[in-house]
Order: C-alpha cells, then sequence, then structure tokens
C-alpha cells in the first residue's frame, strides 16, 4: 500500500529538490524551458516567456502540489542558486504500487553528474517514503546519455517498445527500464572488505562508503581499510566517507597523523568533499575526532552523526 505524502525536499551532495516556486521562472528560461532541442529532447513544448512559464506553473505544477499523490520537483543548483532542470513521477499507479520518472537536465549542467546524483535521490524517496514496490525509467533508443544515467542508478533492462516515437521524420524505439523495492534494498550495501577489526561497504543510492570500525587498531590493520575506502571514492563520483566510530576506531597518533597527511588529502582529491563520523551519544571520541578535524579543516569538511539516515 502506498503512503501519499506529496513533493517534499529532498537534499543531495550538491542539490536541492523541492517544490516550484514562481521566483524560478527566470533562472528556469536561462537554464532550460525556453531551450528548444531540450525541451523537444524532454517530449515537452518549450516556453519562451515568464507569462507562458506562470500559466504551466497555475495549470499544473504549483496548483496541483494541493495533491498529496503529486511529486514534481525543481532542481535547484547549491552552488549557485539557479534552477537547473526538473525531476517528477510523472506516472503514480497507486493500485499496483508503481511510479514512473521523468526528469530533464539544462544543457550547460550536463556531463556533471547531476542527473544520476537527483535520479538516484528520488529512486530512494519512492522506495522509502512513497513506500513504491517498482519504479521505472524509459529513454529513447537513441538517448545514449540517459541510458547511461538509468544504467548507472542500477535498473534493469527489460526491453524496447519498437518504433514508438515519431521524431520529426522517423520512428523511434522507447527502452524500459525498472528497479523492484527488494532489489534497492539488496543494493544499498555492497561488501568491499571484510575483516576482524573493520568491514567496508559502498551504499550506492547514499553514495557513501562506509567503514564500520569493529574495534581499535593501529598501523596496517587500521590503514587497510582507510585504502579499500580510497579505492571506493575513487570508484565512484562524488562518493562521501562514513566512519561509524562507535565500536572501535585507531588509537595510534602516527595514524591521526597518517590520516591528516595521506588519507584526507588522496579523499579530496578524488571528489570526496565531507567527512561524516557516527558517533554514540556520549560522543566518547571527541577529543580525538576533533583532533583530526583541527588537522584536516583546511582540506575537507567534518560531520557528526548519530546514523546513516542523517545523510
Amino acid at each position: 500500500m502506498l503512503t501519499h505524502v506529496g513533493t517534499k525536499i529532498i537534499e543531495t551532495k550538491r542539490l536541492i529538490l523541492r517544490r516550484f516556486e514562481y521566483s524560478d521562472i527566470d533562472s528556469m528560461l536561462r537554464n532550460w524551458i525556453a531551450d528548444e532541442q531540450t525541451q523537444w529532447d524532454y517530449g515537452e513544448p518549450y516556453y519562451s516567456t515568464p507569462e507562458a512559464v506562470k500559466g504551466l506553473f497555475d495549470t499544473k505544477y504549483i496548483v496541483s502540489y494541493s495533491k498529496d499523490d503529486y511529486y514534481r520537483w525543481a532542481v535547484i543548483e547549491k552552488e549557485s542558486g539557479e534552477c537547473i532542470g526538473q525531476i517528477a513521477y510523472f506516472s503514480v499507479d497507486t493500485d499496483n504500487q508503481h511510479g514512473e520518472i521523468e526528469y530533464v537536465i539544462g544543457p550547460a549542467f550536463q556531463g556533471k553528474g547531476y542527473a544520476t546524483e537527483m535520479t538516484r535521490a528520488v529512486i530512494g524517496f519512492g522506495f522509502e517514503k512513497i513506500n513504491f514496490n517498482r519504479i521505472e525509467i524509459d529513454c529513447r533508443t537513441e538517448n545514449e546519455a540517459s541510458r547511461r544515467v538509468i544504467e548507472k542508478c542500477g535498473l534493469t533492462y527489460e526491453g524496447v517498445f519498437r518504433d514508438f516515437f515519431w521524431r520529426k521524420d522517423h520512428f523511434e524505439g522507447r527502452r524500459v527500464f525498472s528497479i523492484l523495492k527488494s532489489e534497492w534494498k539488496n543494493s544499498l550495501k555492497e561488501s568491499i572488505f571484510l575483516s576482524e577489526q573493520a568491514d567496508v561497504f559502498y551504499i550506492g543510492f547514499k553514495n557513501v562508503v562506509l567503514v564500520h570500525w569493529k574495534k581499535y587498531c593501529e598501523l596496517d590493520r587500521y590503514r587497510e581499510p582507510l585504502m579499500k575506502a580510497l579505492d571506493v571514492i575513487k570508484e565512484h563520483e562524488g562518493c562521501e566517507y562514513v566512519a561509524d566510530t562507535r565500536d572501535g576506531f585507531e588509537d595510534n597518533p602516527l595514524d591521526t597523523k597518517w590520516v591528516a597527511d595521506y588519507f584526507m588529502p588522496k579523499a579530496r582529491e578524488n571528489g570526496c568533499s565531507t567527512i561524516y563520523f557516527i558517533i554514540d551519544k556520549d560522543n566518547s571520541l571527541k577529543e580525538e575526532l576533533e583532533g583530526q578535524e583541527r588537522d584536516s579543516e583546511s582540506i575537507i569538511k567534518f560531520r557528526y552523526i548519530y546514523g546513516l539516515d542523517e545523510i
């Protein structure tokens, strides 16, 4: 059974997904909705004036937010505050617990991983908050960029509807991809390295590498899991590092220095911008963690959390 909650704010590393606002109109016109080719590829008409976009809001987008089964997000780039696209569950089948995603990104913001980042977040929202059993994303057979995004998000290729779209002067097929809730749950945590001192997992839908420290250790026993974590950070663009310190950590000043001099710079060099420490309520490692933060604050950001759900 679905739990309809309406369009809620979703925050990712670089994006905020929220309801459209009238203040978005200017940046929408600058970035995507007035671009004829972008909208043609998206399968929607282009809008070239503020009045036209306001009409879209008043008849379809903003007016529909009163319904709790309506899910359409403006995609806001954190760095610039610009509306760079949109993503939606444009089809919601409540009886069969199924949702279908569509999205568009302005041409100046393509090729930066934004589409993958926002789609992963909306898939997670669909399974966690709405309780979909199946989520589908389709794309035209000639749209290779969209196909790559869909595959990076873990969807399974189901087949093609042949000659589904008429594209000005020729027919084009429609590729169908889907992911089930059971598959999504199984993909949440991929074991990378398991040992007596620590386990390393890649959590795909959050795009983080998690090191769960199981005991206090030092030198090679401490550094080996972190080297495995670095391999994951290198492999996955924008991957962040999470250390679960509630059951263990390092206990040698040499390792603290190694983390500051080697691990943190390498993580940042490969796109990691934030280190998350999962701590217990008493924060028994507070002094040591704050020491690491002082040593590395010019390189990377630190956050202290009580569980993965805070990311």
